[in-house]
């Protein structure tokens, strides 16, 4: 997890066909969740102490997910080479989910508000959650 004010792009121009640098901060992110995700399925759930535990629980890992929090999207709204930049990015990236701050509000806030004590209310079923 970065920070709501940590970058998505860089530079004050496109690169090149209109597409923008993407910021160290969320190439380092990417890079270091993939390897903690490949670690982890190679390592920490077979691990003799690990694996007893989640054996226990019926708890078994199959390909893990990583999921990055990192800037807010108002960044790139507004300007659609910036935003194509970050989404094609993002869409073409495996295995990790890349979310914005307020992508992240903006689905708590939805499960909040169409949740009361636990479960949901008569809105239509199997309705999406804002950006899932």
């Amino acid at each position: 997890m970065e920070r709501a004010d940590t970058r998505l792009l860089s530079g004050t121009e496109p690169i090149r066909s209109g597409a923008w640098r993407l910021s160290h901060d969320l190439t380092d992110a990417l890079t270091q969740v993939q390897a903690s995700v490949e670690e982890w399925a190679h390592y920490g759930s077979k691990h003799h102490k690990t694996k007893e535990v989640l054996d226990k629980k019926n708890i078994y890992t199959v390909k893990p997910k990583g999921i990055i929090v990192i800037g807010c999207l108002s960044e790139v709204k507004e300007d659609p080479d910036k935003r194509s930049t970050f989404e094609l990015f993002r869409q073409s990236v495996h295995g990790v989910e890349i979310i914005t701050f307020d992508e992240l509000y903006e689905r708590a806030r939805f499960i909040v508000e169409h949740t009361t004590n636990g479960s949901t209310d008569d809105s239509e079923p199997g309705r999406p959650v804002p950006g899932l």
